[in-house]
């Protein structure tokens, strides 16, 4: 069996696409696991973000020295 990912712009498309694949007798599945998947990832950056933050603080505070662009550059 071939599998054919459809990615509708909206609801009234996802809606269209299901009524011809039923009227069609081709058995169709939505999954919104990529909507959670989403969410995770912009979680993450959040608390990402959130870390860098507190480390720039500290940094304004003088309790830590940060890496200049030059040793960053280097890492890379």
């Amino acid at each position: 069996m071939e599998t054919i990912i459809v990615k509708p712009k909206n609801k009234e498309e996802l809606e269209l696409v299901s009524v011809l694949l039923k009227r069609m007798n081709i058995r169709a599945h939505v999954q919104k696991k990529t909507i959670i998947q989403k969410k995770k990832i912009k979680e993450q950056f959040l608390e990402s973000l959130e870390g860098r933050l507190k480390e720039v603080q500290l940094h304004m505070a003088g309790k830590i020295k940060l890496k200049s662009w030059d040793e960053v550059y280097k890492d890379l």
